[in-house]
């Protein structure tokens, strides 16, 4: 008898053993996940930060569904106004305080490296930072996985479009200093004649002269690739010099408010690549969604290309959890990060992640904008 109270004592001390290794994993508890993310919540740039607030309403809407797997997904929020130094103490906080899981889609290229040591050290994984740094991704680093497509992707879908669409004619290629590299991308891809490439600062004088150079040379084509301010300003001056040529942008300015910036006449001569759906598009069923989530659960909250993007990357994480099953450690998701394929989804290109592959958004579609809605060039161009 007594030998068969020490059997019953030691199962029951194996089972709860077991029970606090099963859920060792910090921010996983067996009906909750934690992930957390640094974001601009005020300060100058506090605009970007809707998509953190955008990823959340997906979750809360995962979570009415009856969660992951039998979790509810939190994700926790710390503001660091864009500012290095206040990122690492939002990391610091995430880290020790809030114990999270993994970080999700925390944002800015500056800001999210400085906290690098910190995450770094405790080995959190780190999904879809919202930056196109190629650093992130090229090569693909453990545990680290980036949203946004790299300049370098952008100048190979172009690349693609532009040799069947316009092969044979004047293409023109200006840009600044920080895209050189993606300019040359472009270029690999062989055109006869060969592409006249010009680089420059951003000054109002050296952008009056490059336009003027190009409108000498009469190119069919011109491909501007810059920042998002650098490239409203070449525009203003190409227009400035009347202009002929089609001009080719990458994702940057694929945006609605874009469409108030410019002079219709200019808009017609401009095309885009997104990888992503923008608010002109009522119809979209994705958007469709997107809406009525957020009046349902942030009836605060405007749809902007800020919450399309929150909510694309909160559907990323969403898969990524859910092919990790209910036994969800770092590693699990780890490797369902990487065998990732996602053909369809509300918001999201095809997606394909794979262990040198690390970067969501590689797909991208050459856009017309038009004052009321979004015109497709393309097909979805693989940039990879």
């Amino acid at each position: 008898m007594v030998l068969h109270f020490f059997r019953k004592i030691t199962t029951l001390l194996l089972l709860l053993t077991w029970t606090a290794t099963a859920w060792a994993e910090t921010g996983v508890e067996p009906r909750r996940v934690v992930l957390g993310s640094h974001q601009p919540l005020t300060g100058p740039a506090s605009e970007f930060s809707a998509s953190g607030r955008a990823a959340q309403v997906w979750f809360q809407y995962v979570n009415d569904l009856g969660g992951i797997h039998g979790r509810q997904v939190e994700l926790r929020i710390r503001d660091d106004r864009l500012q290095p130094e206040r990122a690492l103490e939002a990391i610091r906080t995430l880290v020790v305080q809030d114990q999270v899981f993994a970080l999700f889609a925390s944002m800015g290229k500056r800001t999210h490296a400085a906290a690098q040591p910190v995450w770094a050290s405790f080995q959190l994984p780190d999904f879809f930072v919202q930056s196109n740094a190629p650093e992130w991704t090229d090569p693909a680093r453990p545990g680290v996985f980036a949203l946004e497509p790299t300049p370098a992707i952008e100048a190979q879908v172009l690349g693609q479009y532009l040799l069947r669409e316009h092969g044979g004619e004047r293409i023109a290629v200006w840009h600044t200093q920080a895209f050189r590299e993606a300019a040359f991308v472009l270029l690999r891809h062989g055109f006869t004649p060969q592409i006249q490439r010009k680089e420059s600062d951003t000054s109002l004088k050296a952008l009056q002269g490059i336009v003027k150079n190009l409108k000498r040379a009469r190119p069919q084509v011109v491909v501007a690739l810059a920042e998002y301010g650098d490239l409203l300003r070449f525009l203003r001056a190409f227009a400035a010099e009347e202009g002929t040529a089609l001009v080719y942008m990458g994702t940057a300015l694929a945006d609605a408010e874009t469409v108030k910036l410019l002079d219709p006449t200019l808009l017609e001569r401009l095309r885009l690549l997104t990888a992503l759906p923008l608010t002109l598009e009522q119809d979209h069923p994705g958007i469709r969604l997107h809406r009525k989530l957020l009046e349902e659960y942030a009836p605060d909250l405007v749809m902007s290309r800020w919450t399309i993007q929150g909510q694309a990357a909160a559907e990323l994480m969403t898969a990524v959890l859910e092919r990790s099953g209910r036994d969800l450690s770092a590693s699990t998701a780890l490797r369902s990060a990487e065998r990732l394929y996602l053909p369809n989804s509300h918001l999201l290109p095809p997606v394909e992640l794979d262990s040198q592959q690390h970067r969501a958004l590689t797909s991208l579609r050459v856009i017309q904008l038009h004052p009321d809605r979004v015109e497709y060039l393309s097909d979805w161009i693989d940039g990879r």
